[in-house]
């Protein structure tokens, strides 16, 4: 922040104040009175001080913030302005210029080293990529005769995915992940390994005790030693077409609440949306996990249109 982008204007109270120093100053030099004019001078000077004090408020301060932000709709969405300063600074207020927006404003009453984030939040109720435009930075330190206030670009959008549906296994099952040749989509071979725990066994002399079911042990139900699968198959995979719904928004919520459930239970999957008939949107990604495939596979969701 510098002289270039701070704008200085005195506020309500900085009118009135500034209307009864000219009254005093009137009635001073009307009856002679020089401590009167003495007592406008004063008030004066003290309103040009907080003037420069309003300035130097924000004078060398810098704010960072990231561009974009992402969030499901009905949900809030967080921006954060950080602030850099090395001394103390007061009464700060953000605000998104786009009165429009669903958007909470921020305030921090102090700004110091250890105590420098403004939170603006967002709550949107459609998804998709949205652009949210400036952000006014103000403060009416000191005093309230000013308020100084900066108008910032961080070039913020939100990208909105669709809100969550819970869709029930037993509609799960019913769309079924099924093939067209009725076989299931996830079709699965097991081997042994260490994946999945499959059953219990009576220890056999040599095993490692590392195997061994110890609760079953210790009630006296026996000596039995765990024994684990791996599965091994084609991935799952997530189709629009597949979900139980007709609007194409409800499908979206669906396949969004799918996402978070396999990405949580670490389970790999991919994503095929393909349009409805007669239309030629398709978008697949390739199965894959962790946070990173499901930030792709939702951004997806939140950017497509049929």
């Amino acid at each position: 922040m510098t002289s270039k982008n701070v704008f200085i204007f005195p506020t309500r109270f900085g009118f009135v104040y500034i209307a009864f120093v000219l009254v005093l100053f009137l009635l001073g030099t009307n009856y002679q009175n020089n401590i009167i004019v003495l007592v406008s001078f004063l008030l004066a000077s003290f309103f040009i001080t907080a003037m420069l004090h309003s300035f130097n408020n924000f004078s060398g301060l810098v704010i960072i913030s990231d561009s974009v932000e992402k969030g499901f709709a009905d949900q809030e969405i967080i921006f954060t302005l950080t602030l850099l300063t090395d001394k103390p600074r007061y009464d700060f207020y953000a605000e998104f210029v786009n009165t429009q927006l669903h958007a909470a404003n921020a305030k921090l009453v102090c700004c110091n080293k250890e105590n420098t984030n403004l939170k603006l939040s967002l709550v949107s109720q459609r998804r998709g990529e949205l652009q949210l435009g400036r952000v006014r930075l103000s403060s009416e330190y000191a005093f309230g005769l000013f308020k100084s206030w900066s108008v910032l670009d961080f070039d913020h959008k939100a990208i909105v995915y669709p809100r969550r549906l819970v869709l029930p296994s037993a509609q799960y099952q019913m769309t079924g992940m099924q093939q067209d040749d009725g076989l299931s989509l996830y079709s699965t071979n097991v081997q042994a390994g260490h994946d999945d725990f499959a059953e219990l066994k009576s220890f056999v002399l040599g095993e490692s005790l590392s195997r061994t079911a110890w609760k079953q042990l210790a009630k006296g139900q026996g000596h039995f030693s765990k024994h684990y699968q791996e599965s091994q198959g084609s991935p799952m995979w997530l189709k629009l077409s597949d979900m139980p719904a007709v609007s194409l928004e409800k499908k979206l919520s669906f396949l969004a609440y799918l996402i978070c459930e396999f990405t949580q239970d670490k389970q790999s999957f991919g994503l095929l949306l393909d349009g409805a008939a007669g239309k030629h949107t398709l978008i697949s990604i390739e199965p894959s996990l962790g946070s990173q495939h499901q930030e792709a596979c939702l951004t997806a969701l939140a950017n497509y249109s049929c």
